[in-house]
């Protein structure tokens, strides 16, 4: 259990827990969004064939059993085995504010840090705030250039 959060089981996504992740994306994040429109995109993008879980950290409330808050990740080994080390792309951050505790969204970071060996962790930011919330742990930023070939 992560301190001060006692009342949530947070942890790492499992296989059984695909239906729930699926409805807490498209009830909370975006209707219709892909992830949850498409069993076959979040499979291919999260689901990790080895340790059988998706890459995803869970806030799950002990009293109701609902998710609260999830955290997707993904690792560039996840699609090239020959990489021994390197980034984490932070993805899907997101808590339901009417009924998650304050903290919440660090309390899955937090988690996601402890278990983590990677030498970097990298997330395109979207919210204002989310740049703020990084900065209090230290975590330097900016910008990269984006390349597109037709």
């Amino acid at each position: 259990m992560v301190k001060n959060f006692e009342d949530y089981h947070i942890r790492i996504c499992t296989a059984e827990d695909r239906p729930s992740l699926i409805n807490f994306i498209h009830t909370y994040w975006k209707p219709n969004h892909v992830l949850a429109a498409s069993m076959e995109l979040l499979d291919w993008q999260h689901f990790d064939e080895i340790k059988q879980r998706y890459n995803f950290v869970l806030a799950q409330h002990l009293k109701t059993q609902e998710i609260h808050g999830v955290l997707g990740f993904i690792s560039p080994q996840h699609f090239d085995p020959g990489i021994k080390e390197g980034d984490i792309w932070l993805t899907t951050w997101k808590v339901r504010q009417e009924v998650a505790r304050v903290g919440l969204g660090l309390a899955l970071y937090r988690f996601f840090g402890k278990g983590s060996s990677a030498a970097q962790h990298s997330h395109g930011w979207t919210q204002p705030d989310e740049h703020t919330f990084l900065q209090i742990f230290g975590v330097s930023d900016g910008q990269v250039k984006a390349i597109f070939y037709p």
